[in-house]
């Protein structure tokens, strides 16, 4: 029994399959199993290696389990500790500060029409990650409310999304340090603008530049105290597989 990897069981599977055994599991042992499921609390056993064939990330910050973490976030799966056998999603790298220079114009150029998306940003000095996900993705306008010059926006507007998050982690070496934040006022989740392509909520998450900050008004919680520098951005859109 300790060594079965309930993580990897669904809360539905779980219910129908596995609670009618409980007299055979054990008090303690279904009581864990109980509050992992229903309460997102994490099981003793939870750090036996997963069974799992991680999908390969082109990326110097993320590693396939950050993305498999995300992935369960995306799908509102609010445990990050529980995995599948493969991501539901594919990460394709396609922007990266160091590689296509640090700049909205670069950002836009490279990020416009390719859906939702994925940004993870290194703060410099530390071994600290800020990053959002935007469900909306760069795109045009069909209503020509929006409209791009020399890759940048030349109207700013707010954008609804009920699926946009932020996330943060104080170690990405420790994946248990990965901490969540929703959009909390899904009419205002994104700020578009002439100045920032980075931009969640009203500044939650900033980046103009190498400069960032983060501020709570539209999201969950705050993410960092104070203003950051940028040592690395990378961009990826996220396409379900």
């Amino acid at each position: 029994m300790p060594y079965i990897r309930f993580t990897e069981i669904s809360r539905a599977d779980f219910y129908d399959k596995v609670r009618p055994y409980k007299q055979i599991l054990g008090h303690e042992l279904y009581e864990e199993m109980m509050e992992f499921h229903f309460k997102d609390k994490r099981p003793n056993n939870a750090d036996l290696p997963a069974r799992i064939a991680y999908s390969r990330i082109d990326s110097v910050i993320l590693k396939p389990k950050h993305a498999a973490v995300i992935s369960n976030w995306i799908e509102r799966k609010e445990s990050p500790f529980i995995f599948s056998k493969k991501n539901a999603y594919q990460f394709n790298l396609i922007y990266r500060g160091t590689r296509d220079g640090f700049s909205n114009v670069a950002i836009i150029n490279r990020c416009q029409n390719h859906g939702a998306y994925v940004v993870v940003i290194k703060i410099r000095g530390s071994n600290k990650v800020v990053g959002g996900y935007n469900s909306l993705g760069y795109r045009r306008s069909m209503n020509n409310t929006q409209s791009f010059q020399s890759g940048f926006l030349t109207q700013m507007e707010w954008k609804y999304s009920l699926d946009s998050f932020l996330f943060y982690s104080d170690d990405m070496k420790n994946i248990k340090t990965m901490h969540l934040s929703r959009v909390s006022t899904p009419n205002q989740a994104h700020y578009a603008s002439t100045h920032h392509a980075v931009n969640f909520g009203n500044s939650d998450l900033i980046c103009n530049g190498l400069a960032g900050s983060c501020y709570k008004n539209y999201y969950q919680y705050r993410l960092l105290e104070s203003e950051f520098t940028t040592e690395e951005i990378e961009i990826f859109a996220v396409n379900p597989q």
